[in-house]
């Protein structure tokens, strides 16, 4: 018995509709999955590993600059006991990019303004940006 065109138009229709779902859900759960652990990653990775803000902030690790974090409100630190204080971190991020002249500028506000200035880097490797993660002390309620 010969197979009708309609028949076998019915059937290639219904496979690539199944093959599209499955890509779509494979993508959906693979999205929440990546995002969840982004989310994650935030409250996991401790404040004073540069990985944590390279990876949140799309920079190399090695563009990382983290302050010693004070332990003066630390439980453990003398006197022992609560403190009333933690700090912190305090997230800046310096840009440094080429002017239409061909001299290295830098931006200290997230790119509004800029200035020129001479780069810690080549000018090769401009744009580039660095983060530097700095503390400060906030008192407890």
């Amino acid at each position: 018995m010969p197979i009708k065109l309609q028949d076998l138009y019915r059937v290639l229709l219904r496979k690539v509709t199944e093959a599209i779902r499955g890509l779509v859900t494979l993508a959906v759960v693979g999205g929440g999955f990546f995002l969840a652990c982004w989310a994650v990653l935030s409250f996991v990775v401790p404040d004073d590993w540069p990985l944590k803000y390279a990876l949140l902030n799309s920079v190399p690790y090695s563009q990382v600059k983290i302050d010693r974090k004070p332990k003066d409100c630390d439980w453990g630190h003398a006197p022992i006991g609560d403190k009333d204080c933690h700090y912190e971190a305090a997230i800046s991020e310096v840009d440094w990019a080429i002017s239409t002249t061909g001299e290295p500028i830098v931006s200290y506000d997230a790119k509004k303004t800029w200035s020129f200035a001479d780069s810690p880097v080549p000018k090769a490797t401009l744009p580039t940006a660095f983060i530097y993660v700095s503390w400060n002390k906030v008192a407890d309620p």
